[in-house]
């Protein structure tokens, strides 16, 4: 079992790495000088992406502090079996998150879940179907 970061070092990773975009954002105009406003924008857009992806991935992912209860199976009412984790991509406007999550699945429904819900609005339904 590995050992889970304190929430003191997840906020020092992420203001380093805020630390080291503003400092290739800095690098980048100084090599582009000539650059437009919109070019500007589009290099801020894409640095902003990377790192507000990674936050975005990090909030949304279950905490492993809090265990997984046993989930029931929307579909027959059977209990889940847990899998393990798996990733999940979420496309948002943030660019494409990677989430690692328990990942349950129901034998009988031969559909699986990332609890404790839906992701995104688009999410219409928790249950997906999977190859197992």
């Amino acid at each position: 079992m590995g050992i889970r970061k304190s929430e003191q070092r997840r906020e020092e990773e992420f203001v380093e790495q805020a630390r080291a975009m503003y400092v290739r954002l800095r690098g980048w105009r100084a090599a582009h000088l000539e650059a437009s406003f919109d070019e500007l924008a589009d290099q801020v857009t894409e640095e902003r992406q990377k790192l507000m992806a990674g936050l975005l991935g990090e909030l949304a992912a279950q905490p492993e502090e809090e265990p997984v209860e046993a989930e029931v199976c929307e579909g027959c009412g059977k209990t889940l079996i847990p899998k393990g984790k798996r990733e999940r991509g979420v496309g948002h406007l943030e660019g494409e998150v990677r989430i690692a999550r328990e990942y349950h699945y129901c034998d009988e429904c031969q559909s699986g879940l990332f609890p404790p819900g839906p992701q995104t609005e688009a999410d219409s339904t928790r249950m997906e179907p999977t190859h197992n």
